[in-house]
This record gives C-alpha cells, sequence and structure tokens, in this order.
C-alpha cells in the first residue's frame, strides 16, 4: 500500500490525533530492540505478520499515556 491509497479523512484523523499528543507535550521513548522482544508489546504484536523474516531489530515508538 502507498499514500496514494490512503483514506484522506482517516489520514486527517490521525494527523489531528498526533498534533493533540503534540500539544499535550507527552513523554515520547524511542528504542531500537530485537523484533522478538518488541513483539511483547502488543500493538506490535499486532503487526507480527507484516514483518519480513530477514528483519532481526526494529525502531519502536511509545507514547506514553497513548499507547498500549
Amino acid at each position: 500500500m502507498n499514500l496514494e491509497e490512503f483514506d484522506r479523512e482517516q489520514i486527517d484523523y490521525y494527523e489531528a490525533k498526533v498534533n493533540e499528543i503534540i500539544d499535550r507535550n507527552v513523554p515520547v521513548n524511542i528504542a531500537i530492540m530485537p523484533l522478538n522482544e518488541a513483539f511483547e508489546i502488543p500493538p506490535v504484536m499486532k503487526l507480527k505478520d507484516a514483518f519480513p523474516p530477514e528483519i532481526q531489530d526494529i525502531r519502536v515508538i511509545i507514547i506514553e499515556d497513548t499507547d498500549r
């Protein structure tokens, strides 16, 4: 899927949500971690089948009070 295939209303919705989080100055944690460790995080686990087998590490961004 590429950006042209996304629903514009959905993009606008998520953009507004991100801007709310930015306005609240919510802490954000960024980590590079092994994929199997990242799969212990429920929102990442939902994406388990999306990763090609050769991927070993991923960047995980956790927005406090928003994720999990």
